[in-house]
């Protein structure tokens, strides 16, 4: 298996220029995302990740190890895990997962403090032209800022949304701050399609926490 690790900005840069090669290669090269980093690109909604779903905040509060109100400080980086197939005579992707860093700005529940930075992993990828995602969540752009309801990933220090789109939600500030999302339709909700966003989860955070 063939894992290639690529800064998202770069590689989405190159992508809506299409002048990347379609041969898996190799970068190191931070770029700041923009409103433009994912002009140009196609969609592909690859499936969604198995998960739980929450109908209530306190059912949301009991899967999750914290609650952050949180802002993406770094540039998503991503994991491409490529295998042969015969097949089709050349490598083809198996997996792919990008991560990114947090700072946390207010504490809602759990052993974490202001100030501290966390890793957070999501199941999506750009490759070839293509926003490929396995999630219901837009892409973790830097400068926007949400609440996250996380989950500690096993033997490692990184934590996932608790339940995608029933986890992540905008503050009442950020919706109209938040990066541009040119493929999807509720992007100042964080998801591709309005119909994803767990409103009554999220109106039920807005009147606990004040956020």
């Amino acid at each position: 298996m063939k894992r290639i690790t690529t800064i998202i900005a770069a590689f989405a840069a190159c992508a809506a220029l299409t002048a990347c090669s379609s041969t898996p290669q190799n970068s190191d090269v931070s770029v700041s995302q923009n409103t433009d980093t994912f002009a140009g690109l196609k969609l592909k909604r690859a499936g969604i990740t198995d998960r739980v779903v929450f109908n209530t905040l306190d059912e949301l509060e009991r899967s999750s190890h914290i609650a952050v109100v949180g802002t993406f400080i770094n540039d998503a980086e991503q994991e491409v895990d490529y295998e042969y197939d015969p097949y089709f005579k050349k490598d083809i992707i198996v997996d792919i997962n990008s991560a990114n860093t947090i700072e946390v700005t207010k504490v809602l529940m759990g052993d974490v403090n202001v100030g501290d930075e966390l890793k957070i992993d999501q199941n999506y990828g750009i490759v070839d032209g293509e926003l490929i995602t396995f999630s219901e969540l837009t892409p973790m752009q830097k400068g926007d800022e949400w609440v996250f309801f996380l989950r500690k990933v096993a033997k490692s220090d990184h934590y996932i949304c608790t339940a995608e789109s029933d986890s992540r939600f905008p503050t009442k500030s950020s919706a109209s701050k938040n990066g541009i999302m040119p493929l999807a339709e509720g992007a100042e909700l964080g998801v591709y399609n309005e119909a994803d966003f767990n409103d009554g989860i999220y109106k039920e955070i807005v009147e606990k926490y004040d956020v």
